[in-house]
């Protein structure tokens, strides 16, 4: 009888790796909820990848299989499913699933302190976002005509005041659930005299 080679052929041995069951409710623009943690049951040395496209900002580790962000999602997503793929070594596959939608949370911004300037003054200023990620701005109360302009895309006031006045201006902050507003005190007050030495040079 002729010798037989036998060659032993590696088992089957695909990674296996999953998500906790439930919905992942996440908020643009927070890390709320982030990152979303893979847990590896079986294997190592695997690589992952998400098959189809997640929401904006968000990406797997391909070395762990979490779902991160470094500063929230950046668009609004229904609930979507995404099939997240393993790969080992050896090019055995495996693959989980996890349910996500983003929502937005209603804006919370602060104006800051009431402010007073002098005419001739250089202004500005933008309001703090402490909560959600704004789509639009807009104010209410700010005069025309002093030398004032108010930014739509980022909510700043800025500009070189010419006349003064007093007047409570309302910024307000808009996205998909709602409006934030903050009111504060703006006062300009007239630019006062020109001293003048005893040859008439203004000093």
């Amino acid at each position: 009888l002729s010798n037989s080679v036998i060659t032993a052929l590696p088992l089957a041995n695909p990674p296996e790796f999953g998500y906790s069951a439930g919905l992942k409710t996440l908020y643009r623009g927070s890390t709320t909820g982030l990152p979303i943690v893979n847990t590896i049951t079986r294997g190592e040395n695997i690589t992952f990848e998400s098959v189809n496209a997640l929401p904006g900002g968000l990406s797997v580790n391909s070395g762990n299989g979490n779902i991160t962000s470094v500063s929230g999602p950046t668009n609004i997503a229904s609930v979507s499913i995404y099939t997240i793929l393993g790969t080992n070594v050896v090019g055995e596959k495996g693959n989980a699933s996890v349910s996500i939608e983003v929502l937005d949370l209603a804006p919370i911004i602060n104006s800051g302190v009431d402010r007073t300037f002098t005419v001739g003054d250089n202004v500005s200023f933008t309001p703090t976002v402490t909560q959600g990620y704004i789509d639009s701005w807009s104010v209410s109360g700010l005069p025309s005509g002093v030398g004032l302009s108010f930014n739509t895309l980022t909510g700043a006031i800025t500009g070189t005041t010419t006349s003064a006045f007093t007047a409570t201006i309302t910024i307000s902050a808009t996205n998909t659930a709602g409006t934030g507003s903050d009111s504060m005190v703006l006062t300009v007050n007239p630019a006062g005299p020109v001293a003048i030495d005893n040859t008439g040079t203004p000093q």
